[in-house]
């Protein structure tokens, strides 16, 4: 999250977040991908989730909001975090205080997710009105009874978020979750207290942000998802009353506003985590309308995956601060890199929903990943250390994996040669970035082609039919299926494909040369890879 310095804004709404955010200049805010699935089966903090966090604190980000944490336990899913219970305090404590040692701030989302709990088959599912998806099936909607036992939840969950250590909390009031799908019009069909007129549709919303600043200090900042409109729904919210509603949850004690778009009922799941091929910034002037005709203090999403076009939206005054979520999955340091100017050393996002959102909807892949990071939860495994012992690497071609293996091998003080068959690196992605509305694949790859070279990677291109003389190198080990060799002493001797020297494991200490048209082919055990590792 980007903060602006200078906010044309209430002085009591100021006083309350820099009190508490006075260091934040970047915040990572799991919005705009709100579900990691990193408790497994299970709704407790783990290690996996800690990791995750503090390494985004130690790559710059000041304020980390955890991901959605349901707070009514017969509808909480298994896969998410809780805050419904006592028990699940120590496990929130635990990451808050991994979070604060690191100079952090935490903040929670508050959620009961309606629809959206439905991929765990024991919890219930709460919806807004009677809601028929066949002739058969209807789901019916919340009792008064249900509604108020909601309403208790969402408070003794914030009671609980302060316990726990957190420094703000966020309701979560978007994207169909229980109290969105009260306020729109085009969800709520419910004739009684509850529905009808926009002013009964607010009033569930509006019990609970009292329910939840009941509970909390009164200095302590109360955030607020919201969507812009919705979109694809007919009779659904329109700009125009959502304004009337943030104004009506300032007045119940909510300090910022974090306007967000999209819901999972119709066509406009797109925007809750949007695609490569939704334009940049895609509702920031929803955000600053919201902001001007509020004057509250205001988020903006949306697809800001560079520090060039947050720090445009806050130069132009459009929002107060930029929450940027992705951008964080596939670079932990995007903060720390902005911040001293690096723009060029980070890793972006590119809206491939490839290792985010396909991650989560598929039942066989146990957490999200991203296409651009692979240590994504796993930030312990994958932590980045020098060697003592350099090696040599050969790495054949050079895409996207290629460029990733030479970046890392550089990182960790390895020299790494890739040997490239066209005359350019790239690969694939090259050839996608090509697509209409996807070049922010071929920016991606072209950059990291370019960071390798940086690092210092040997990137030789045109090598398809070259051989390498590696002559005067000392002894190269690899692997050769058949195991085929050649006397290097011999003048009249075949040479291999590459011309490296190997010693052979069947005669020690007398080096020849193997049989590289074999293994350029095959590798080590018949696949496609070549196997092993160079001492030059």
């Amino acid at each position: 999250m980007l903060f602006k310095s200078s906010l044309k804004v209430s002085l009591t709404g100021i006083a309350k977040i820099v009190a508490y955010f006075r260091q934040a200049f970047f915040s990572i805010g799991q919005k705009t991908f709100c579900f990691f699935q990193f408790s497994g089966q299970a709704s407790y903090v783990t290690p996996t989730h800690i990791n995750y966090y503090v390494e985004r604190v130690k790559g710059g980000s000041a304020l980390n909001i955890v991901e959605v944490c349901s707070v009514h336990t017969p509808s909480a899913p298994r896969g998410f975090l809780s805050i419904s219970e006592d028990e699940y305090i120590p496990g929130l404590k635990e990451l808050t205080d991994a979070i604060h040692a690191e100079g952090g701030k935490a903040g929670l989302q508050l959620w009961q997710g309606s629809l959206a709990v439905g991929s765990d088959q024991t919890a219930q599912i709460l919806m807004a009105c009677d809601t028929p998806f066949s002739e058969e099936i209807t789901l019916p909607g919340a009792t008064i009874e249900e509604i108020k036992e909601v309403v208790t939840c969402f408070g003794k969950a914030a009671a609980r978020a302060v316990e726990a250590g957190f420094d703000c909390v966020e309701f979560h009031c978007a994207h169909n979750y229980l109290p969105h799908s009260f306020l729109s019009g085009g969800i709520n069909f419910r004739t009684d207290e509850y529905g009808g007129s926009f002013e009964n549709r607010a009033k569930f919303p509006l019990e609970c942000i009292r329910a939840i600043r009941e509970n909390i200090p009164e200095d302590m900042p109360l955030f607020m998802r919201i969507d812009a409109h919705d979109d694809y729904l007919e009779g659904g919210l329109t700009i125009e009353e959502v304004i009337e509603f943030c104004k009506l949850a300032g007045e119940a004690g909510v300090d910022v506003l974090d306007v967000s778009r999209g819901n999972i009922i119709s066509a406009a799941t797109k925007y809750e985590v949007p695609p490569i091929d939704i334009p940049r910034g895609f509702n920031i002037d929803n955000a600053a309308r919201i902001r001007k005709e509020t004057g509250m203090l205001t988020i903006g999403v949306g697809r800001i995956n560079t520090a060039e076009l947050a720090e445009q939206i806050l130069e132009e005054d459009k929002v107060d601060m930029v929450v940027m979520g992705r951008a964080q999955l596939a670079d932990s340091q995007f903060c720390n890199k902005a911040k001293a100017g690096n723009v060029e050393d980070i890793d972006y996002c590119v809206g491939c929903d490839q290792g985010c959102l396909d991650g989560f909807a598929d039942e066989n892949c146990p957490q999200i990943t991203c296409l651009r990071n692979p240590a994504v939860g796993r930030e312990a495994e994958c932590k980045i250390t020098r060697t003592e012992k350099p090696e040599t690497v050969l790495i054949a071609g050079g895409g996207i994996a290629g460029l990733e293996a030479a970046i890392i091998l550089r990182q960790r003080g390895h020299k790494a040669i890739i040997c490239e068959a066209s005359d350019k690196v790239g690969g694939q992605f090259l050839t996608a970035g090509e697509a209409p509305r996807k070049a922010e694949m071929k920016e991606a790859v072209i950059a990291m082609g370019k960071k390798a070279e940086r690092l210092g990677a040997d990137i030789r291109l045109n090598t398809g039919n070259k051989r390498i003389d590696c002559r005067n190198q000392t002894a190269y080990r690899i692997q050769c299926n058949r195991r085929r060799t050649f006397d290097s002493g011999n003048p009249g001797s075949r040479p291999c494909v590459c011309g490296k020297f190997a010693r052979c494991p069947e005669r020690k200490g007398e080096r020849q040369r193997k049989c590289g048209c074999h293994r350029r082919r095959y590798g080590r055990y018949g696949s496609s890879r070549i196997s092993g590792r160079a001492r030059m």
